[in-house]
């Protein structure tokens, strides 16, 4: 499994908000193995058929780097379930994904 990610993902992943769950050190651990893990995707999509217009962005490089998944938590994107061939699903939704 090849993981695409958004620079945002570094942004939202150091906020206060998961310091209940994961410690500020494991967050900056996880963020080196995900770059280690990580494959740079320019995106050559540009839909614009999100609500969210920031959010387009997402769906960019899920096309462009041929995601099977879209894991989020935004709602803006979640209604959409699918964008051509990436199922889009919460954390929760991939982890019983792959736990199968």
């Amino acid at each position: 499994m090849t993981l695409l990610f958004c620079g945002e993902l570094v942004t939202k992943l150091l906020l206060p908000k998961f310091e209940r769950y994961i410690t500020l050190e494991q967050r900056r651990q996880l963020l080196v193995r995900i770059l280690e893990i990580s494959l740079l995707i320019r995106p050559t999509d540009h839909t614009e058929i999100c609500r969210d217009r920031d959010d387009n962005k997402f769906l960019n490089l899920a096309t462009s780097g041929e995601a099977r998944y879209l894991i989020t938590g935004d709602n803006d994107l979640l209604i959409l379930q699918r964008y051509g061939k990436t199922e889009i699903v919460t954390p929760r939704e991939f982890l019983k994904i792959v736990r199968r």
